[in-house]
């Protein structure tokens, strides 16, 4: 077993601006670091939680609030590690290192599924949905490695579609 495991969230996730991470862990001194990394691997955000200790599996779980700057749809990695003594400070990640891809899209509400049909497009998609406002960008992020080009869709692809507050 890792010494870090994270449960939640699972790679491809829709994030919103506040998510939840948890897992089980038996880090140096209870500390479970983790940040947010863009696409480039450029830190946007970082912090703790509190775990298990030296040899004690304990769960577990901390609330994250995106900071306002993050304020658009996008592609991320979660980085979730317990911390290693033997690093000097801003070396890290540290021990049991977790790399979960998500995708971040502040204002989220949930999202609903699209199968495209004939004469589809992301931008009628995201204006007529009939489950809430989204918009083309948030559409974009949610499928990652599907929607290379926003004015390229395929009928039969199925779309996760953001709703947005």
């Amino acid at each position: 077993m890792r010494e870090v495991d994270v449960r939640h969230p699972v790679a491809g996730d829709l994030l919103g601006r506040h998510f939840t991470v948890t897992g089980l862990s038996t880090a140096f001194e209870g500390t479970v670091a983790w940040h947010l990394e863009d696409e480039r691997g450029t830190r946007l955000q970082e912090g703790s939680f509190q775990g298990g200790s030296m040899g004690v599996y304990a769960e577990f779980s901390g609330e994250v609030t995106l900071d306002a700057a993050i304020s658009r749809p996008m592609p991320a990695t979660l980085v979730v590690y317990g911390d290693n003594p033997a690093l000097p400070d801003g070396e890290s990640p540290g021990i049991s290192t977790n790399r979960v891809p998500v995708v971040l899209v502040p204002g989220v509400q949930g999202f609903v599924l699209h199968d495209v049909e004939r004469g589809d497009t992301l931008s009628r998609i995201a204006r007529d949905g009939d489950h809430g406002p989204s918009s083309v960008a948030a559409i974009v992020a949610a499928n990652p490695g599907l929607i290379e080009d926003p004015d390229h869709i395929e009928v039969g692809w199925q779309l996760r579609v953001p709703l947005l507050s």
